[in-house]
Parts: structure tokens; sequence; C-alpha cells
């Protein structure tokens, strides 16, 4: 069973991490430590030489952290997962540098405004945003990245929509300055929910999860129902509803629930695909589960205005009828 545990640690389901040369395997590690940082220090209202960083700083370095990992772990294409292709790396060192020449001009952004757009601007902020629809595309799929295009570039075509569909036309440079440089845009809510709370509850639960919570869990639904009928599929519902809790992530609770409980029901007589739909099902639900719950928990709490203890008890009822 720790055995099983561990392998959260080794999933490439959705990335090609173990694949990586060691340079990139430590590049990816060092972002994503820089990036942890970088949270737990601005959180604190941290500072250097009596200098902090202010919002917008903080965001595109956050972005300059995470962003070139989707690069180095998520293929273009499915045959490409085994290799790091030279167009990757270009676009992870794009997504960074980019990233960073934003948050150099982030003073001068807040202090006079981002419009009009300066050339320079323009230019990083069209290859960022192409970059960040890539990663979407990588990470959801083209379906997801026609949808985000089509919404983002409404604004252009505005004055050339028919019916009920017009509307007044943006320039380019516009559009694309308020999609990036904006507080509307790229720095708007969902970034400034993982900047300013994600975060800090992923890091809380990383370290639970470290100290040994999802084991335990694990253990305490394998003694409560393990002996019942159906006892497997039922473990697998507790322990995904203990394991949702300090994860908040259906992936994370579906690989450290699912390594045990899917092998167990197979055994008992459940078929592959049903004993996989249970654990699906189970493990999604897992981020309904307080305390610490998925990341539309905290856009919920941003859009309403309401603080995040008030959602999370309200969630108890609706988790335990899941």
């Amino acid at each position: 069973m720790e055995s099983s545990l561990q392998s959260l640690d080794k999933v490439e389901e959705a990335s090609r991490y173990g694949n990586l040369p060691r340079a990139f395997k430590l590049l990816f590690i060092l972002l994503t430590v820089c990036g942890a940082g970088l949270a737990v220090f601005t959180m604190f209202g941290f500072s250097v030489g009596g200098v902090a960083l202010f919002d917008v700083q903080y965001y595109y370095l956050l972005i300059a952290c995470f962003l070139p990992s989707a690069f180095l772990l998520m293929p273009m294409r499915k045959k490409d997962k085994g290799i790091l292709r030279w167009y990757d790396i270009m676009f992870a060192a794009l997504a960074l540098g980019g990233s960073l020449y934003l948050f150099t001009e982030a003073y001068s952004i807040v202090m006079t405004g981002w419009f009009p757009v300066s050339p320079n601007n323009f230019a990083v902020a069209t290859i960022l945003l192409a970059l960040i629809l890539e990663a979407a595309r990588r990470g959801g799929s083209t379906v997801f990245l026609i949808v985000c295009l089509f919404m983002g570039l409404y604004p252009i075509f505005a004055g050339h929509m028919p019916g009920i569909f017009f509307g007044i036309s943006s320039s380019w440079d516009t559009t694309i300055g308020y999609m990036v440089l904006s507080s509307d845009g790229l720095l708007g809510i969902p970034l400034r929910v993982l900047g300013d709370l994600l975060l800090g509850f992923l890091v809380f639960a990383a370290v639970l999860v470290a100290s040994g919570a999802g084991k335990f869990f694990l253990n305490l639904a394998l003694a409560l129902l393990g002996r019942f009928r159906g006892g497997p599929a039922k473990v697998a519902v507790l322990s995904s509803g203990f394991f949702g809790s300090l994860s908040g992530s259906i992936f994370a609770n579906i690989v450290a629930t699912g390594s045990v409980t899917i092998p167990t029901m197979k055994r008992t007589g459940y078929p592959s695909h049903y004993a996989a739909a249970i654990e699906a099902c189970a493990s999604t639900g897992g981020v309904l589960m307080p305390p610490v719950m998925g990341a539309l928990i905290f856009i919920m709490c941003a859009v309403l205005n309401m603080e995040y203890a008030v959602v999370m008890v309200a969630a108890f009822i609706p988790a335990i009828l899941y």
C-alpha cells in the first residue's frame, strides 16, 4: 500500500516529467520551488530592504514561474510525450522571458496606465497571449482553445457581427493590451485567486500529504468499511472524500486513492471500467470536501465577496450528500 501511495509522486499520465532530460527536470523543480516560495513571501508580506512586490509584479512573476512548465511537461502532440522538442524549449524560454519583461514594466503599467500600448509591450503581450492559449490547448482541448479565441477576439470583430452580436469594435493593440496588461484580463480574478489564496492552500495540502495524512485517511477508510459487502467500492468513496479534503485536486485524489482501491475492486469482481468509474466519480466529489477545496471555490469567494470560512461551512452538506 505504501508503494502504491508513493505513486502519487510518479504520476505521468498527463505529463512527460519522467522523460525530461536531467537539466530540464531541475529547471522545472527550481521554477516550482520559486513559485511556491514567491507565494509564501508575498502572502506573509515580506520585503527585501524594505521594498515589497506590488500585486502586478507578483502576478507576472508567478506566470514566469509556472507557464514555462506547461511546455516542458505537456507535449504539443501525444506522440511527443517521450521527447522534448526544440520548439517546446523555445516556447518555455519565450514564456519566461516575456513574463519577466512585463515584470520589469509592471511599475510603469500601474503608474502611467497600459493604454496606449507601446510597440514593445504590444509585441510581448501578443507573444505571451499566444503562449497562454497554446498552454491552455495542451492542458484542455482544441475546443477549449476555440472558445477562448472566439470570446477573446470578439471585440475586434464586434462591429461586423450580425444582430444582437453587434458591438463597438476595438483595435488589435487595445484588445490584446486589455487581455494581457489590464487588471480585468490576464491579471483578473482567476490569477488573483491563484496568487492570493489557492497557492497557500496547495502548499498546506502538500505538507499534510507529505506528512502521511493521506495514508492515514486511506487506512481509516479501509478499517471502517473494508469488511462490509461491496467494501472496496465503499472504501473508494470514503477515502476519496477524506483525501479530497486535503488535496483539493481531482487528479491527485484519483492517483493517491485509486492506486489502491481500483486494483482491490477488480480483485473482488468489479469490471475494470466500473471500478475506474467509481473512483473517478468519488474523487471528483472530493474537491467539494472542506477544508481544502478546488480552485473554483476561491473564485466563488471572490465573486460573491464572501469569506472562505462561510463558503466552506456551506459546502459540508452538499459534499456529504454527494
